[in-house]
């Protein structure tokens, strides 16, 4: 699997200092990938999603994935 991966995006429109909550739902796709067995799968995993202006800066929150 890459270090990083763009899997979900929303393009936000914010006046100085303003705040929004913003959702979106990322399902089992967002995290598969073709595997060894060229099958496109997610598989058991600990990934860290990370929100922010760029790949680089953001708030980060980690997650398992489980068979």
């Amino acid at each position: 699997m890459p270090v990083k991966a763009l899997s979900g995006f929303q393009r936000i429109a914010l006046a100085p200092g303003e705040t929004k909550k913003v959702t979106f739902p990322l399902g089992p796709e967002a995290f598969a990938f073709w595997n060894d067995q060229n099958k496109f799968a997610a598989e058991p995993a600990r990934v860290t999603l990370w929100v922010g202006p760029d790949s680089s800066h953001g708030s980060e929150a980690t997650l398992q994935i489980t068979k």
